[in-house]
């Protein structure tokens, strides 16, 4: 019979509605949640990968509760030693993707601390703990969500065991979406780098004059068209010159076109689509200058995302420009993190995104870069 009441049922769905709000945060909303929801306040995360001789290795460990000392520590020694890592690679390759481990699985909490990584939690007040872990089958990375209680409370209690195997279920079906969306990122920014790279300009606008896609060309020429420098006004009057050379609003063109302006050949095809289960219709509008076609990449140094900044920094969304913003005026994460109101660790999966738009790696390349576009 289950102990749990329909106030713990509505917890996990709450869980499970919260952490699938932005998967470029999954992580770090699932520890949010564990503590909002929960009321667990001493938690970490794990994401455990494979290196080329198939031995697993810690790629991240993170949290806002524990010794980053601490956290040092377990990725350079005490992970070898974890015995939730091997029972969770055991029980992944009889096919059980997702699993709920407490220490007393193992051994006694007594035991436990004689162990050295048991000590050293034992120093920082920490005892009992249980690790929701997911992966795909045997794959992967693996993914940890911790939780740690004080010596001086008790260990879990089977009602909270239960709603932590729930939650680790929610987990689990979460994790599969997250991943899915990862991949159709990786996708969609491949195929954007792709385009960026065409000798002219491509957008798409919807049939509510919305431009869904561009790429760096297209705002080039497209400013270039409209004598427009701010991107709302050159998507505005773009949709405006096209609607007014084909006589009809974008929503009723259901063709293909082509248009002559300003030394510029645009092209225009509509196609639909099905998004939510609904019919739209898009427009594919191609951008080619008639002098001389525009390049990605100039002479002397110069490129187009350098003369279109606007291309550049519509990439951004606007929590990652307020970012962008801080970093220029020097502040660290921690200062970033207290002016926005926001943890140090939404803070960095910003950065980390702001790094892949860019195209960098260090903290130095992507201020220089973000320099250059101002």
């Amino acid at each position: 019979m289950s102990l749990l009441t329909a106030d713990d049922v509505n917890k996990v769905n709450r869980f499970y509605r919260y952490i699938n709000q932005h998967y470029e945060a999954f992580i770090i909303n699932a520890l949010g949640a564990l503590n909002t929801i929960f009321g667990y306040r001493r938690t970490s995360y794990t994401i455990i990968c494979e290196k080329s001789d198939h031995s697993p290795y810690v790629r991240e460990i993170e949290s806002d509760s524990i010794s980053p000392d601490l956290l040092m520590k377990y990725k350079e020694e005490y992970f070898y030693k974890d015995p939730f890592v091997w029972e969770f690679s055991k029980r992944a390759h009889s096919a059980k993707s997702n699993c709920l481990f407490k220490l007393s699985d193992f051994m006694t909490l007594d035991e436990f601390v004689k162990t050295d990584y048991g000590r050293e939690l034992k120093s920082a007040n920490l005892g009992y703990f249980a690790s929701i872990t997911t992966a795909v089958v045997s794959g992967y990375p693996v993914y940890s969500l911790n939780v740690f209680k004080t010596l001086d409370e008790p260990d879990f209690s089977p009602k909270e065991l239960e709603l932590l195997e729930l939650t680790a279920k929610a987990f689990a079906d979460s994790f599969l979406l997250y991943k899915k969306h990862m991949e159709l990122t990786e996708t969609v920014d491949m195929v954007r780098n792709y385009i960026d790279m065409l000798n002219c300009g491509f957008a798409i606008a919807d049939d509510e004059r919305n431009i869904v896609f561009n790429n760096a060309t297209y705002m080039f020429c497209a400013s270039r068209i409209t004598n427009k420098k701010d991107i709302y006004f050159i998507n505005r009057d773009m949709l405006n010159m096209l609607e007014e050379k084909l006589g009809m609003p974008i929503s009723e063109f259901t063709d293909s076109a082509v248009i002559e302006t300003d030394g510029f050949t645009i092209k225009l095809t509509a196609a639909d689509a099905i998004f939510d289960k609904n019919v739209r219709r898009h427009i594919y509008i191609n951008i080619y200058d008639n002098k001389k076609s525009p390049s990605p990449v100039l002479t002397g140094g110069s490129t187009l995302r350098d003369e279109s900044a606007a291309a550049e920094k519509s990439r951004f969304t606007g929590r990652e420009k307020e970012i962008i913003a801080l970093m220029l005026e020097g502040q660290n994460n921690q200062q970033i993190a207290a002016k926005l109101f926001i943890s140090i660790f939404t803070v960095k999966t910003h950065i980390k995104n702001i790094f892949n738009k860019l195209d960098v790696s260090t903290r130095a390349d992507a201020v220089a870069k973000l320099e250059a576009m101002r």
